[in-house]
């Protein structure tokens, strides 16, 4: 294996959304991938990702919470200018090559000057993190799911995410909201990651019905919750706050932290914060010709035209 494929095996190791298997996925999903390492004199030190479809429009794809840069962060704690001259260079590249960016960057970067010299314009995002040794709920909190009975349920790992994708877009229904994405696009990061990298799981009634369903990546850092979605019979109880606790202790045996996401978004806000979870900052930057409001109205468009 050559220096470079080993490094970006180690990345991917470190942060599942920058792994060689997540782009494989992609790629077969149909979006058009650019992965180039950012080099310090000779030296890898991260990475570089572009996903796009059409147009060289480079942000996140759909449910990712961290896109676009990564670097080694034990380089940037002992180099912090040496990495902030490196991503000088980076920067004022993906400014030439894109009409727009979006980067959603990992929590451990800090450090965003070399963006905002070269005019790319920054937001503070957060995302909720439980850590190891700490209780997943808060002590308030616990009494919602006393009186539930176990019995009646059973959480076990699904084999591909139809019945996840079921629930998310019979949600987004009811909303009159699109879902962006096809049952594919979960299936293909499923079967493309390895064993380690996920599990899809599930709580089902006694008739095996899915009553809710958490898709999990995981890196060797953190496991994430890529995707979460309930049926709506369940949607004014406990179960899924249940449905959650039991997840994210099974995942904190694997991992240090689980990362809930969902800090960015105000109607299910309320539902994570009854986990004991600490809120995390992050950076989203862009550059390039905004489009970010025309997509929304062309978002309102298209779901005038379908209801």
């Amino acid at each position: 294996m050559r220096d470079i494929d080993k490094f970006r095996e180690r990345i991917g190791n470190i942060n599942i959304y920058f792994s060689g298997e997540m782009e494989v996925a992609l790629r077969k999903y149909g979006f058009k991938t650019e992965t180039v390492p950012i080099y310090y004199k000779d030296t890898p030190i991260g990475l570089k990702t572009n996903y796009y479809r059409r147009f060289k429009i480079s942000s996140p794809p759909f449910l990712f919470p961290f896109y676009g840069i990564y670097i080694d962060n034990a380089f940037v704690s002992k180099h912090p200018e040496r990495a902030f001259s490196a991503l000088q260079s980076v920067t004022k590249n993906q400014k030439r090559q894109f009409l727009f960016s979006l980067f959603s960057l990992p929590p451990e970067i800090r450090d965003i000057r070399a963006f905002k010299e070269n005019g790319w314009k920054e937001t503070v995002k957060y995302t909720y993190r439980v850590f190891k040794g700490n209780a997943v709920l808060k002590s308030t909190k616990t009494r919602k799911i006393k009186n539930i009975d176990r019995d009646n349920f059973n959480i076990s790992e699904a084999q591909n995410a139809d019945n996840l994708y079921s629930l998310i877009k019979s949600v987004n229904d009811s909303k009159k909201r699109i879902t962006p994405y096809t049952r594919e696009y979960l299936n293909l990061i499923f079967e493309n990651l390895l064993t380690k990298q996920r599990t899809i799981y599930e709580i089902k009634d006694k008739d095996g019905g899915c009553l809710a369903s958490a898709f999990i990546l995981r890196d060797n850092n953190c496991s994430y919750l890529f995707a979460n979605a309930i049926h709506e019979k369940i949607k004014d109880t406990n179960l899924n706050l249940f449905f959650l606790k039991q997840v994210i202790e099974k995942e904190l045996e694997i991992n240090d932290c689980f990362d809930l996401q969902g800090a960015n978004t105000p109607s299910i806000v309320r539902f994570k914060q009854n986990f004991n979870a600490v809120l995390i900052p992050y950076f989203h930057i862009k550059t390039g010709l905004d489009l970010t409001n025309l997509i929304k109205v062309k978002g309102e468009i298209r779901k005038w035209l379908i209801h």
